[in-house]
């Protein structure tokens, strides 16, 4: 399964994504009126540079913005891990522009 992941990972980072070999726990959901819905995950994301790495953003607005959190959200009340998809950063919310975390490209959610 492990092989499988960074395979997938190195062909999905030749198109700009990065993604996680390891599938990560959804802890909790923030979802947040302007449409800007965190993800709260087990271990931080570290390769996009943003300010914050606890957490990763689904923008609702994005291309399957609301599939990918609702994808999350099963993930979060079945117990079911994550393999993310992220790619740069995204503010946190439009009236916290000092912050940002990596947003949320693609959400793969485990048996």
């Amino acid at each position: 399964m492990i092989t499988k992941n960074i395979v997938l990972g190195t062909v999905l980072l030749a198109f700009g994504i990065g993604v996680y070999a390891a599938p990560l726990q959804v802890m909790s959901i923030e979802s947040r009126e302007s449409g800007y819905h965190a993800l709260y995950l087990s271990d931080p994301i570290q390769d996009e540079n943003c300010t914050l790495t606890d957490r990763a953003i689904v923008l609702e607005s994005s291309d399957g913005g609301k599939s990918m959190l609702s994808v999350s959200l099963t993930a979060l009340a079945t117990g079911k891990k994550v393999l993310l998809g992220v790619s740069g950063c995204s503010i946190i919310a439009p009236d916290q522009t000092q912050h940002t975390a990596p947003k949320v490209v693609k959400v793969h959610i485990y048996n």
